[in-house]
């Protein structure tokens, strides 16, 4: 009797210690952590540049001249002579008149970078964007609009609302557009030898 009762005893110390070992456990911790990065590299180069003009615009309404710098693959240039008549916002050329004398010709460059590979982007282009004297007040004004703009990286082609970047998460384009005389000022004509300048705004963000 004695004997089973130390077999048995043997059995149970041998259950509790096997017991005792499977509930050992360790447990290790890791960091888990993302970044957010929403920002885009995007930077511009040169100037939208019509070179020199002569301009005489007419204070009635709808009435102008234009000359375009197209954003295409061409190499900058525009006509002699600018049209009328031919755009949404000159419907006649009264006594307006705009010719191209010389000068630089130059479109301005955008560069994005810094996004991940293939993603495409809006691009907003400007509406309208005047062209000022400064030391003119109440002269007659130039207009930009009916801007275009010409992806020369990658697969080249037109841009409109948006673009994609290729491999290396980067993509260049060039900027166009038609500028025209005043279409309605009441005041002087356009100042001899001063520049008209104004501020191109365009934006390109995710979707």
């Amino acid at each position: 009797m004695k004997k089973r009762n130390q077999i048995t005893q043997a059995a149970v110390l041998a259950v509790a210690t096997m017991t005792s070992v499977g509930a050992m456990a360790e447990i290790a911790s890791v960091t888990a952590s993302v970044t957010v990065d929403n920002s885009i590299d995007f930077t511009s180069t040169g100037t939208l540049n019509f070179g020199t003009l002569r301009a005489v615009a007419d204070n009635s309404a709808n009435n102008c001249s234009y000359v375009t710098l197209s954003a295409g693959p061409a190499a900058p240039a525009i006509a002699a002579t600018g049209g009328a008549a031919t755009t949404a916002f000159c419907t006649g050329a009264g006594n307006s008149a705009v010719q191209a004398i010389g000068g630089t010709l130059e479109r301005p460059v955008f560069t994005i970078a810094g996004v991940a590979a293939f993603t495409t982007l809006d691009v907003t282009l400007p509406t309208t964007v005047e062209l000022t004297a400064p030391l003119a007040p109440g002269a007659a004004s130039f207009f930009m609009r009916d801007f275009t703009a010409w992806k020369t990286s990658g697969t080249p082609g037109a841009v409109t609302t948006t673009i994609q970047v290729g491999g290396t998460g980067g993509a260049v384009f060039q900027l166009g557009a038609t500028l025209h005389t005043d279409d309605s000022f009441a005041g002087q004509n356009y100042e001899n030898n001063i520049a008209y300048t104004g501020n191109i705004d365009v934006e390109v963000a995710y979707q």
